[in-house]
């Protein structure tokens, strides 16, 4: 049922199908605010934002930015030895330091495999439901509180933009920095006739310090911290423009026809209405291919190989292998922005790559790393013993043990 959802979901002519029910609801809910309906005004906008932020993420498949972002890959890879490899405190390449990430903590402490691989997901619904919540913390008038919710929720004065890339690509830091947010709501909280004051500088003022430091005030973290600064200023251009529909309106009904209109304006130019991740968020159309012909080797290691044991691959399929299999390995992935990084024992390393290669796998050096299986993938030449140099010490056997017709292909590596 879910896959077929999501082929459903996957077709372009779903996408304006999507954008005419949320404007339906926004409708509705615009509706629902003139007739003083204002709870049911609130949820009809909250669940026009779920419904399209919900259409976009069920449709991803496979571990979120793992081939195509440096920092999610390796969090991935670590995930997925934290997941199916024992407990311990190694990182997914063998003898280095493990890679830091929520979702890797999430699988050590036992959760299942289809939460943390819903952790970016969960921290875009999670940061939608904060902007949400930021103004009704921060407001006791539950009319303003309300208001101003939904327009902030939706987008706010700064309607083209969109919490949920950065909430997809840096879920902690989108998480840390929008639970401070709401904490400073709260601790600024006032009652639904803003002044000015203090307190409202005071909220800015904080958010931006706090963003900034959280972003290290530059790189690609700092599009998490705009996200939470203009969710601040939203907060407080809602208010006032509220204020200002109270004085300036002939009577409530008008300002209540007038609050209508702009929530529904807003929403009509909110960026979640008008997002299209596949084409502007880096990974996303990766994400939604479940890989299936890569996933049956995977599945065959997992099953076939050892937690403890060390599967030899090109760097290429270092991370999956870690990622989709639990399994650690000799080398770090290959990336374009893969930081300087030394591993333990280079020479040896490249010595059971190279005498593996020859098809002559040096006994020695695999027991040292606990090597026992060499994947390799289309388009790699299977090692041949005999191929080039000579044996100065006893050498492993290559048995084939697996081969698909994607000529996915996996060797055992043992005594002769």
């Amino acid at each position: 049922m879910l896959t077929e959802t999501r082929s459903v979901l996957a077709q372009d002519a779903a996408i304006p199908v999507l954008r005419a029910v949320m404007f339906f609801l926004g409708l509705l809910g615009s509706a629902a605010w003139v007739r003083l309906h204002r709870r049911g005004s609130w949820w009809l906008f909250v669940a026009s934002c779920i419904a399209g932020l919900s259409f976009w993420l069920i449709q991803i498949q496979s571990p979120f930015g793992l081939g195509t972002d440096e920092a999610l890959t390796r969090g991935w890879a670590q995930t997925g030895v934290n997941l199916f490899a024992p407990s311990d405190d190694g990182g997914f390449v063998w003898g280095t330091p493990a890679q830091v990430s929520l979702a890797a903590t999430l699988a050590r402490m036992g959760c299942g495999e289809a939460i943390v691989h819903a952790v970016p997901q969960g921290a875009a619904i999670i940061c939608l439901l904060l902007l949400f919540a930021i103004p009704l913390v921060h407001f006791r008038d539950k009319t303003t509180a309300a208001f101003c919710s939904i327009l902030v929720g939706l987008g706010g004065i700064y309607p083209g933009t969109t919490s949920f890339a950065a909430s997809l690509l840096h879920p902690e830091s989108a998480l840390a920095l929008g639970f401070l947010t709401l904490a400073i709501a709260w601790a600024t909280r006032e009652n639904g006739k803003p002044r000015g004051d203090v307190r409202g500088v005071a909220f800015i003022s904080l958010s931006v310090v706090l963003a900034l430091l959280r972003a290290g005030a530059a790189g690609p973290e700092l599009m998490v911290a705009e996200v939470w600064i203009l969710a601040g200023l939203s907060l407080l251009a809602a208010s006032q423009a509220r204020l200002w529909l109270e004085q300036t309106s002939a009577s409530p009904q008008k300002q209540r026809g007038m609050e209508g209109a702009i929530l529904l304006t807003v929403l009509s130019g909110s960026g979640l209405l008008w997002w299209t991740p596949t084409q502007t968020v880096k990974g996303f159309a990766d994400a939604r291919d479940p890989g299936v012909a890569l996933r049956k080797p995977m599945a065959w290691i997992l099953e076939n190989v050892s937690p403890r044991e060390v599967v030899l691959s090109s760097r290429a399929y270092s991370a999956s292998i870690s990622a989709l299999a639990g399994r650690r390995v000799l080398f770090p992935p290959l990336t374009l922005a893969a930081p300087a990084e030394i591993l333990p024992e280079p020479f040896r390393r490249n010595r059971l790559w190279e005498t593996t290669l020859r098809g002559e796998p040096s006994q020695r050096l695999a027991e040292h790393f606990n090597a026992t299986h060499l994947f390799l993938g289309p388009g790699e030449a299977t090692p041949t013993p005999g191929s080039g140099g000579s044996r100065a010490e006893p050498a492993l056997d290559l048995i084939p043990v697996y081969q698909d017709i994607e000529d996915f292909r996996i060797f055992r590596l043992t005594k002769k």
